[in-house]
């Protein structure tokens, strides 16, 4: 089995990366508009993020969708997704791991709830 992911750590803008991580890891719908919606943050780093936790090892996939931008007209955007297949793999490698990404989401999911 390969190396396990790198959770983010120190770096610049890491509220930013934690904020897409947790909603990777809830199964959220991740486009830059959903990111925005769910957590205030700006969009314009956004697809940098999710690159940064695609070079630490995260098993992201992403195909192009159809969504609504900020302000509700339809765009064409990337839309991302963690590999359940290769996640589920890396939990049953190592519970502990599972049990990070649990209490991760957990600490770091709060930023999601606060443009609600």
């Amino acid at each position: 089995m390969s190396q396990l992911p790198r959770f983010p750590t120190q770096e610049r803008f890491i509220t930013h990366t934690r904020a897409v991580l947790a909603m990777l890891l809830r199964g959220d719908a991740c486009d830059q508009f959903a990111y925005h919606r769910n957590t205030s943050l700006p969009v314009a780093d956004f697809r940098t993020r999710v690159s940064e936790l695609y070079r630490a090892g995260w098993p992201i996939d992403r195909e192009f969708h159809l969504t609504l931008d900020t302000n509700g007209e339809p765009r064409r955007c990337k839309h991302y997704w963690l590999d359940s297949e290769q996640l589920a793999a890396y939990y049953a490698a190592d519970p502990a791991f599972k049990a990070r990404c649990e209490a991760f989401m957990h600490k770091h999911g709060e930023i999601l709830c606060r443009a609600s």
